[in-house]
């Protein structure tokens, strides 16, 4: 039976909103803006506790697959 070598949704690197915006290349009240509205996911521990944005969910949102042109 193969086993999965690809990492488990909880073993993906997580990001603050600083780190991700940085790799985004946005500033990171732009990052904020977009957990804000749900564009972005991130969790957060504690009722002041940092965010944390998973690296799958941060590259979908800064890095979009272009649409084709028609």
């Amino acid at each position: 039976m193969p086993t999965s070598t690809a990492p488990t949704r909880a073993e993906l690197p997580r990001y603050t909103l600083t780190q991700a915006a940085e790799i985004a290349h946005v500033c990171y009240e732009t990052v904020w803006r977009a957990v804000r509205r749900g564009d972005l996911a991130a969790t957060r521990r504690g009722a002041h506790g940092r965010y944390l944005v998973r690296e799958n969910d941060l590259l979908r949102w800064a890095f979009p697959k272009a649409k084709p042109k028609r």
